[in-house]
């Protein structure tokens, strides 16, 4: 396989589960795909969870391309991240 292809997928754990999941089916690892039908019911669950897999990590890398372009435009910005906060705290009786 392409180094640079197999690099990419290793970066993107998900995508790269969901891929050799479909290559399993292709070449019916499990010996448990018998009709055309089947094979096309997982192949085609498979796409649809990679599809989603990768909408996910593309917003991910959309969100830390804009942080990052925000913070070197704006370096005067204070970043706050996610607040660590529990709840409210019990009031004593």
């Amino acid at each position: 396989m392409n180094t640079k292809l197999l690099e990419r997928l290793e970066a993107h754990p998900e995508l790269q589960k969901h891929m050799e999941a479909i290559l399993d089916i292709v070449e019916d690892i499990t010996g448990t795909v018998k009709k055309a039908d089947d094979a096309e019911i997982r192949i085609v669950n498979h796409m649809r969870k990679m599809g989603a897999a990768s909408l996910q990590e593309w917003a991910i890398q959309q969100e830390k391309t804009e942080v990052s372009q925000w913070s070197n435009k704006h370096p005067e910005a204070i970043g706050h991240g996610k607040k660590n906060f529990t709840g409210k705290p019990h009031l004593a009786d």
